[in-house]
């Protein structure tokens, strides 16, 4: 772990694997990191977002809203039938 990261979180799923790390900025506020790493052809894409402390419950909120909405508009694949007569 680095010196400014307190505690860290990971899960991979295929070829991404998802970070979140509570670190302590040099003025000492905590904030949350999540970073995506994803394998590429090229090697390893990143991508970032800090939120920090006193933003963390707003963006919690918002967040399971969105994964609720998303879990929401969800459509469920048609069942294919295994034999079908042709004319």
């Amino acid at each position: 772990m680095a010196q400014n990261e307190i505690h860290s979180f990971n899960v991979t799923r295929g070829s991404r694997t998802y970070f979140f790390d509570i670190n302590k900025s040099m003025s000492g506020d905590l904030y949350l990191k999540i970073s995506e790493s994803k394998k590429t052809d090229a090697g390893f894409e990143h991508h970032r977002l800090m939120i920090f402390e006193e933003d963390v419950t707003v963006f919690a909120g918002i967040f399971q809203k969105s994964v609720e909405h998303l879990k929401s508009l969800k459509v469920k694949k048609p069942i294919r039938s295994g034999s079908q007569k042709r004319s």
